[in-house]
């Protein structure tokens, strides 16, 4: 009989250290989705109803993400940027201990992106991190998804003191919050009383086909006249 308590006391104790080393989970939402909280829009401010955002935080602060974006000759959308930016970013919202997937961090046809990934690891996220929402009018990231045309726009937003990972519970990353210091791409258009839209960054279209011969005709033209002179 000892024996038996013996080893069920032991078989509960193991339990429970399991247990206690079972590492906590938070949940972070994102919401853009109405004129309370403002949306992300395009740069002419039409609504965006195509592709996604990536939330999550940066290995490295604000202020040494914000140096890098400010090295920059623009701020206009392209793969080489994606990447530099990308080799610090730590993703949520992706399944497994990066917490569920959220189709409602897809834009839909209104403009509004909402949801909340819920059991995000705290290892991955741990509590005082600062959370970023990198919003995209694309959904992929490959270099021919980057092929650059009027059609790519981005931005990237924070907010230092209220966009904060929580030891415990929900974090909600709502768009109002956020002033003109957190956008680091992109244009703020904050009224301060809640509603928050954000101008994305358009790419700089490539010149057409078109347009390159038009431009070496004129070039032509001129060498023959400078030539008559």
């Amino acid at each position: 009989m000892r024996k038996n308590m013996s080893l069920g006391l032991a078989v509960a104790i193991l339990l429970g250290l399991i247990s206690g080393i079972q590492a906590a989970t938070i949940n972070i939402g994102a919401v853009a989705s109405s004129s309370t909280t403002g949306f992300y829009v395009l740069e002419d401010g039409s609504l965006n109803t195509t592709g996604k955002i990536r939330v999550g935080t940066f290995s490295i602060s604000q202020s040494a993400l914000s140096s890098i974006i400010n090295g920059w000759t623009d701020k206009t959308p392209s793969l080489l940027k994606y990447n530099e930016l990308n080799s610090y970013f730590n993703e949520v919202g992706i399944g497994g201990t990066r917490g569920t997937t959220v189709a409602g961090w897809s834009f839909s046809g209104t403009g509004a992106v909402a949801g909340t990934s819920n059991s995000v690891d705290t290892t991955i996220v741990s509590a005082g991190s600062q959370l970023y929402v990198w919003a995209f009018t694309i959904s992929s990231f490959t270099s021919a998804d980057f092929t650059l045309s009027s059609s790519l726009q981005w931005a990237l937003v924070t907010d230092s003191v209220d966009w904060l990972a929580p030891s415990t519970g929900t974090k909600s990353l709502n768009l109002g919050q956020i002033d003109s210091a957190g956008v680091l791409i992109g244009t703020d258009n904050g009224t301060g009383t809640g509603l928050n839209n954000v101008n994305m960054v358009a790419a700089v279209p490539e010149p057409s086909t078109g347009a390159l011969m038009m431009i070496g005709a004129v070039g032509l033209v001129a060498m023959r006249r400078l030539r008559k002179v």
